[in-house]
Formats: C-alpha cells, structure tokens, sequence
C-alpha cells in the first residue's frame, strides 16, 4: 500500500506541471468580422485594369471586402491572428487593380513581445509601407485607398519582422519574400523594408524605405538574367486638431518605374455620427508616361458603431501613352463591423 500511495505522490508531482502548462495554452480568441458592400456607378473611362491590362466594367453591386478574423493577444507576450476574405476570390478575379491581394488566405501569423522595445512577428502579414496601407480597411476616410496606397500599401507578404517603440518614437524593420501574397520566395527573390515615426495623440509622422532584389538565375555557371533592383521611399504625415484632421503621404520609386505620387486629405468630424473628407490623388508612371489624378469628396454616417454608410464621389483624368480619359465614379458604400 505505502508502494501505491508513493506512485500516486511521484505521479501527481509529474502531471501538475503539465496540467499547468495544458492551461497555459488555453485559446481565449477573439472574433472580428468586416463586410463591405459597394454599389458603383461610373462612366467606362473610369473602369479598372486587370492584370492583363483589359478593361474590366465594375459598375453595379460588389463584395468589396468579407473579412473574418481570429486573433489574441495573450498575457505572456504572445500574439496571434488568422484573417481570410472569400470575396478575393470573387471581386479580385475581376482584376489586381480591383481590391489589392487575391489571394482568400489574408493574414497569418504569430508575434511575442519582449518588451515595449522589441517584439518580432514571423508569418504572412502586412508589409509596412505607406500610412493608409497600414490603416485598418473599416476606418479609411473614403471606400478606396489613395493611388499610391493601393500600389505600394495595402500588401500582405511571407517574412519576418522586428518592432518597437521608445517613448513617441516607433520603427519597423522587416524581411519579406517579395513575391507578394502567399508565394514561396525561391531562391532569388528579397524585400526589405524600414518604417520609421514619431506619433502622439495629434501628430503621425514618418519616413520608410523598400528595396527589393531579385538575383540573377544561373543554369550551370551562366547568368541567363540581369540583377533586378526596386527602391522606394515614402513620407507621411497626418494632424487630428479638434474636428479636423490633414493627412499627406509622398512615395518615389527610385529603379524600375521610377514612379512619383501623392495625395493631400482632410477630414472634418461634422458629430459623433456624421463626418465628410475631401482628397487630392495623383501618380505618375514616368517611363511609360501614365498619369492619374483625381478630386475625391466623400460623405459618411455612423449607426450604432458597427454599422457605416459612405457615399464617395470622384472625378478626374488618367492619361496612358498620349490619351487621356476622363473619370466619373460615384461608390455608395454599406459597412458593417462585428
């Protein structure tokens, strides 16, 4: 009997520290929805571009965005989170240009937190380019992002990055594939990426940088392809005093498009309920001499918090190789958040 009471003790020693940590991985997630539904009405000169440069006619009714997500932040440091959207697989088909990454798989990834200084994030995520790429979809001032924020923001990649903050001051520094959403690397294919700030309840202020390298392919000791190299770098800035707020961002590609483009925003909060926004959008392809540009006005209604109607009104010009287009969009927007 004193054999069998001694089993017990020594086994009941054993299974605490594993019943300890059995609790310690109890999930206790939390659930998020997003749906955007979108009713276009524009002219065919506003019509969007797909991958393979047609034109595609989006007018009429449109799943803009179906986000589910699973996330939490745990009390040991660790964070986690799985996003997918059914509608990339529906809208997006209709073109890249249509609603940014096609792919239905969103975001992927976990982090733990060191410290305030430090916290590293390894899985498929948002690259830190651009303010308004980084802003959460539901909140954006307009239904659209800007035209350098659907071109250089608004990706998600495979990589791993190193965050943090020291008293207003933030930074990002990460290491993607650069193949876009959800592609494997290969062997040749890298993104790195800095995003440096300074924010404060009224102030958001910022520079980041990209550069991306595909090395040359070699069959047997030949070089069959020349080193391709992408910089970008981008500023921001955005002022919330009382009801108004100002927002500005810049980019300029330095190596193969050598892209320039930028947009002025303001936002003034009319209540709790009801707010309108106005934008300048511009961006210019030089070597193939593309130009957009276009004058934003925008109207939004809040019911309950969870429930957001938008009305978006845009006219403007693109120019593509000596003809120019003229655009009329108007997008009345129904959002609704759980």
């Amino acid at each position: 009997m004193k054999i069998l009471y001694l089993s017990l003790f020594t086994l009941s020693l054993f299974l605490q520290p594993v019943g300890t940590f059995a609790q310690s991985l109890r999930l206790n997630p939390k659930i998020n929805s997003l749906i955007q539904v979108w009713g276009v009405s524009n002219n065919p000169a506003a019509n969007i571009q797909s991958a393979n440069g047609e034109d595609v006619d989006r007018r009429g009714v449109l799943i803009r965005r179906a986000e589910f997500a699973i996330s939490e932040n745990r009390d040991d440091g660790t964070t986690w989170a799985l996003m997918f959207d059914p509608s990339k697989g529906t809208f997006n088909s209709t073109g890249d240009k249509a609603g940014g990454d096609p792919k239905v798989l969103q975001d992927l990834f976990i982090g733990y937190t060191f410290s305030k200084y430090l916290t590293i994030t390894i899985g498929q995520f948002l690259i830190p380019t651009t303010l308004e790429g980084l802003e959460p979809s539901g909140e954006l001032v307009f239904s659209e992002r800007s035209y350098l924020g659907r071109s250089f923001g608004d990706i998600r990649d495979v990589g791993v990055q190193l965050s943090g903050s020291f008293r207003n001051f933030h930074y990002k520094l990460a290491n993607f594939n650069g193949q876009g959403i959800n592609q494997g690397a290969g062997s040749s294919m890298r993104q790195l990426i800095g995003n440096f700030g300074y924010k404060t309840s009224r102030f958001n202020l910022g520079i980041w940088n990209s550069y991306k390298q595909k090395e040359s392919d070699l069959d047997e000791g030949v070089q069959t392809q020349s080193d391709q190299r992408d910089s970008v770098i981008g500023a921001y800035g955005k002022v919330i005093f009382n009801k108004f707020t100002f927002q500005a961002e810049f980019i300029k590609q330095a190596k193969q498009n050598e892209s320039v483009g930028h947009y002025l925003m303001g936002k003034y909060q009319i209540n709790k309920s009801d707010s309108f926004g106005i934008r300048y959008d511009y961006m210019k392809d030089n070597p193939m001499e593309n130009t957009q540009n276009s004058y934003d006005f925008g109207i939004e209604r809040i019911y309950h918090d969870n429930l957001k109607l938008k009305m978006d009104l845009r006219g403007g010009s693109e120019e593509s190789t000596g003809e120019k287009r003229d655009i009329q969009e108007a997008i009345f927007q129904i959002q609704l958040a759980i």
